[in-house]
């Protein structure tokens, strides 16, 4: 199933380098479903990333999902920048499992310190598979719109992202050590918690600075940290979602989550 995946996206990028940036890879159902404007707006001429990391690599510490890439620069615009013309010599598939740029590689090793940290690693940068809903760029994040009535962005979703992300995140270490039963995702950004239920997952548990955990993180003035963070699960495919967002921006939780994610997790 990986292997199809892979290939699929290997044609895909190269009809966008071949076309240009008005390529819609046969996903027009996806840009129909990205709501962005200003900072948000989707930019076009960045080589998409779909994944970055290895899907065919073995065991990765975690998989990490988000709603799309950052924004794009000279070295991933099309159509001479130096991504373009590596994909060109080899394929797709063959430039992500290397993180693609320099500057990439560096913005995912402080992505997967937060796996690290739950797998008692010291929070040192560990393997992960990084997967995006929608693979063009933006500066920001947009928002998804994806009614239950949707079809088929919903499909896509499903058979495209969610199944695979199953497969490479079955033999990961952090759901092998979890206790949920489930391949485990890692997600940030509310933007999931819009799409999962549409897409048949529930919510098994949520907390939040007025939850009440003992454990659950304070500021200076004694006031928790405001910060939400939802499982979902799913049994089509079965797979579990750790999601979390917070007030302003997306980032991973901070350290001080690591208990209440771990408690979540059955870590």
């Amino acid at each position: 199933m990986l292997n199809s995946w892979v290939a699929a996206w290997n044609s895909r990028i190269a009809d966008w380098i071949a076309q240009g940036p008005a390529c819609d890879m046969g996903l027009t159902h996806v840009l129909d479903a990205y709501r962005g404007e200003g900072p948000t707006v989707l930019e076009r001429n960045g080589l998409p990333e779909p994944y970055v990391g290895d899907p065919l690599g073995g065991t990765p510490a975690a998989v990490l999902l988000m709603l799309n890439p950052g924004g794009s620069g000279p070295v991933q615009w099309h159509p001479d920048c130096a991504l373009v013309k590596r994909v060109k010599s080899s394929s797709y598939h063959s430039v992500a499992s290397e993180y693609l740029a320099p500057e990439t590689r560096r913005w995912w090793e402080g992505r997967s310190r937060w796996p690290a940290r739950l797998l008692g690693q010291s929070g040192s940068p560990c393997s992960v598979v990084g997967i995006d809903l929608v693979p063009w760029h933006s500066r920001r994040w947009g928002r998804l719109d994806a009614p239950a009535g949707a079809s088929e962005v919903l499909a896509w979703f499903r058979e495209g992202v969610f199944e695979p992300a199953a497969a490479i995140a079955g033999p990961s270490k952090l759901s092998v050590l979890s206790t949920i039963g489930l391949p485990v995702v890692l997600a940030v950004g509310v933007q999931h918690a819009h799409v999962l239920p549409a897409l048949g997952f529930s919510l098994r548990a949520e907390v939040d600075e007025r939850t009440g955990l003992p454990e659950w993180p304070v500021r200076g003035d004694g006031q928790p940290v405001k910060r939400s963070i939802r499982l979902f699960v799913s049994g089509r495919p079965p797979l579990a979602v750790l999601q979390s967002d917070a007030p302003g921006g997306f980032k991973p939780p901070s350290e001080a989550f690591d208990p209440v994610v771990r408690r979540m997790l059955g870590l």
